[in-house]
């Protein structure tokens, strides 16, 4: 990610980039890369924030987990063969 950012946001200040120009001015300088830097520092962030967080409870994995867990019976056994203990 870094290496994607500097390989492209430095040409862009210098204003030699081979890659087309931004539609909206400006098109060279700082302004023009905090404005095509704004993608990149978002996916940074996400990236960080996944990081820092891990799976969570809110996660997909979390999800079928709960699922798995929830269908399993307790005893071992199969919940149709189960006899409620006295």
């Amino acid at each position: 990610m870094m290496v994607a950012i500097l390989s492209t946001k430095i040409s862009l200040f210098l204003g030699t980039s081979p890659l087309p120009l931004p539609p909206a001015p400006p098109t060279v300088g700082a302004w023009a890369v905090l404005h095509e830097v704004r993608s990149d520092w978002a996916q940074i962030l996400t990236a960080m924030f996944l990081f820092a967080a891990g799976p969570g409870p809110l996660s997909l994995d979390a999800w079928l987990a709960r699922r798995r867990s929830a269908a399993r019976p307790l005893s071992g056994m199969p919940s149709a063969l189960a006899m409620p203990s006295p």
